[in-house]
């Protein structure tokens, strides 16, 4: 399979790399006149276009990526058919001194302030760690001066919170709730702190889904890394008690007496987690017993010394004892099982590729040996590709194309080394009859995460010979998605994070600065915002005669947001303090306009279904999350909202008409072409519109 390939990068690259010949795996960035109006004009025809998420130092050679899209047979011939895939996001970090920190309040990036408990780390992150130079996010790991210690927040399993202290200091940055993205190829171009002759750096780049929020041990259990959405087969290791793998938070069964999911906005039948994809995990092989300058020795059976890039897709629930996703060959050595694939024909001269070997204690216990790697908490899909002391000493490409539900595919420098498809992750039955659905290629939301770690349970820390301080380079990341079929957002309609977040911030916000992280009001049941002396003109919903839906006499609005919710077909309505009358209309088809008559008493108001930062009957107006729509009020009944001056009524199709009484008469709220009514005398309370978010339960 041709692999060998390029990744334009205009200011660092030279235009001759462009002559290059691309082969079948190869990844191409063309030139553009200007990245956002390229894909403006191309996902014109599209959904969820936004350009907010380019930056404007993106150079024009990077706008597109062309790469075969199809399966793996298709794509490895000689000359596959090629896929134009638009940029829609970019960060070139070309702004000197970025500071990343969470009161920075950078639009895409968060450098926390963190102690990584769950992988046992030596060092803490701090944000002061993270800036901009060069031209590139760096990230420097050191060691405290004079004998000192750095400190930050760890929460354990369970929510407890500690601080924790070390005598070395790192970062970690991530994208969680602010840039999240579901398909599409991720690229980014790096530089590897350290050597590759001393083991102990863990420079990483990966992928999360937001529902989890990385290094926050209470969020992760129960969410990660599960991909999951069939009911039972999920409690593999469940014997292990509370020292095992967390059963799935949100699975595909019914929920349990006292969870309810829908007050999250989240559907019912449907499996929740928050996988994980790692792009990048460097391991350089043990230097414990050399000496200065000597060589690494040469590797054992099943071993792996000279440095080395792991890229895995983390995955649960855990596949039964004795089955696996990789096969044996007739010599017994263990090789891609059906739905993963090894390319070599291409691979550089000097890069070695071989499927994953690493195995945590549940998978190595010699009660229950395992033969594939993983540990207790997740299986882990992957392969490793060799890099050399280069990839140390100046940039290299990264690249992963992932489609949920069909495939990851692994890139380094344009050269395919793996691929994992939805056939590896099938269903499985052990000898005992135990059987584990399909886990999926992610579907979920991810958001982005690059950091740089050190930690025996990754492999061997030389800190006598580890060069402190020393840096992890990252030129730039870009995504790219069919331009027809983009899916930013971090809460989108088909999987919403966002209710979830808000109705338990003390799981994943420790600190008042970290609340900003999280936007919105819990909305754990139905509610309404509504406006005062306002009219929805238009917009009534038939009730089969040709007629309109009769109103009702109710005593309160907060009856009538009631009596509108239990309406499928109701999206807003009209109240009238003095008639005591609540008009029903749809979600869509009216045009919001001022009262012509103040003693009306109008209250207008738009129905928020259980769960949900976007008005029922509506999706997100952007591809961005849903915490761009309006936003209830946190508080109770009668706290003022002030409404968004870009503000308007809902567009999407009205949902199914609901039974009514009959005989129906149009509301007698006086309409107007929507300008301002002239010779109405008012108070100025009365002239004052006011938004109400009504929390009814």
């Amino acid at each position: 399979m041709g692999n060998a390939a390029m990744s334009g990068r205009g200011k660092h690259r030279p235009v001759l790399l462009l002559l290059l010949v691309l082969a079948a795996s190869s990844v191409l960035v063309a030139k553009a006149a200007n990245c956002s109006a390229e894909l403006e004009a191309a996902g014109a025809a599209g959904t969820g276009v936004t350009t907010e998420w380019i930056d404007a130092a993106t150079p024009d050679t990077a706008c597109t990526a062309q790469l075969c899209t199809d399966d793996f047979d298709t794509c490895n011939v000689a000359s596959p058919p090629l896929s134009t895939l638009q940029l829609v996001f970019s960060d070139e970090f070309e702004t000197e001194g970025q500071q990343l920190n969470v009161a920075a309040g950078n639009k895409r990036w968060t450098a926390e302030q963190l102690h990584y408990g769950a992988t046992q780390d030596i060092e803490v992150y701090l944000p002061e760690q993270v800036t901009t130079e060069g031209g590139a996010a760096v990230i420097t790991i050191d060691q405290v001066a004079d004998g000192g210690s750095a400190t930050a927040l760890g929460q354990l399993a369970g929510g407890a919170v500690a601080n924790v202290s070390s005598a070395y200091k790192s970062g970690f940055v991530d994208s969680w709730n602010k840039f999240c993205f579901t398909g599409g190829y991720l690229e980014s171009r790096l530089q590897l702190p350290g050597n590759e002759t001393v083991s102990g750096f863990w420079p990483a780049l990966w992928l999360m889904g937001n529902l989890a929020r990385g290094g926050y041990a209470e969020t992760t259990r129960g969410f990660w890394p599960y991909s999951y959405s069939s009911c039972g087969g999920a409690d593999v290791g469940a014997e292990f008690g509370a020292g095992g793998p967390a059963l799935q938070n949100i699975s595909a069964c019914s929920d349990p007496p006292g969870f309810n999911r829908t007050k999250f906005g989240l559907e019912p039948g449907v499996g929740r987690g928050a996988p994980e994809i790692d792009l990048l995990e460097v391991m350089v092989g043990s230097s414990k017993r050399l000496k200065p300058g000597q060589a690494a020795r040469p590797a054992k059976p099943g071993e792996q010394v000279y440095p080395h890039n792991l890229v895995t897709m983390q995955t649960a629930p855990l596949l039964p004892n004795g089955t696996t996703w990789t096969a044996t060959d007739a010599a017994g050595k263990v090789v891609p099982g059906p739905g993963q694939y090894l390319p070599k024909d291409q691979l550089p001269n000097g890069m070695v590729t071989d499927l994953a070997w690493w195995k945590g204690p549940y998978t190595n216990s010699s009660d229950t040996p395992q033969t594939r790697p993983g540990s207790l908490y997740q299986d882990a899909v992957g392969a490793y590709a060799s890099v050399n002391a280069s990839f140390f000493t100046s940039f290299h490409t990264f690249g992963l194309h992932w489609v949920p539900r069909e495939h990851v595919r692994w890139y380094i420098d344009g050269v395919l080394v793996y691929e994992v498809s939805q056939e590896a992750l099938r269903e499985q039955t052990n000898s005992t009859g135990y059987t584990v659905h399909e886990r999926l290629i992610p579907v979920e939301p991810m958001a982005i995460i690059f950091n740089l770690a050190m930690s025996e349970s990754f492999g061997y820390v030389d800190l006598e010979k580890l060069a402190f301080p020393s840096q992890y380079k990252v030129d730039y990341v870009r995504v790219y998605q069919n331009a027809s079929a983009v899916n930013l957002g971090c809460s989108p309609p088909d999987f919403p994070t966002a209710q979830y977040l808000a109705c338990n911030r003390d799981k994943y916000l420790l600190t008042e600065e970290d609340q900003s992280l999280v936007q919105g009001a819990c909305m754990g049941a139905a509610s309404c915002i509504q406006e005062a002396e306002v009219n929805f003109e238009g917009g009534d919903i038939p009730d089969g005669n040709g007629s309109a839906l009769l109103p009702q006499q109710l005593a309160t609005v907060k009856q009538c947001c009631q009596a509108c919710q239990a309406l499928p077909a109701c999206g807003a309505y009209v109240y009238s303090t003095v008639q005591q009358m609540c008009y029903f209309k749809a979600p869509s088809g009216w045009t919001k306009v001022a009262a012509p008559d103040p003693g009306f008493g109008a209250l207008a108001g738009v129905v928020y279904a259980s769960g949900q930062t976007w008005p029922r009957g509506t999706n997100s107006s952007s591809g961005d999350s849903p915490a761009a729509a309006p936003q209830p009020a946190s508080s109770s009944v009668g706290e003022a909202w002030q409404p968004p001056t870009n503000r308007s009524p809902p567009t999407a199709s009205p949902r199914a008409t609901a039974g009514s009484p009959s005989a129906p008469a149009p509301p007698p709220v006086p309409s107007s072409s929507g300008a301002s009514v002239p010779g109405i005398q008012a108070s100025a309370a009365a002239l004052v519109a006011l938004a109400v978010a009504m929390l009814l339960w």
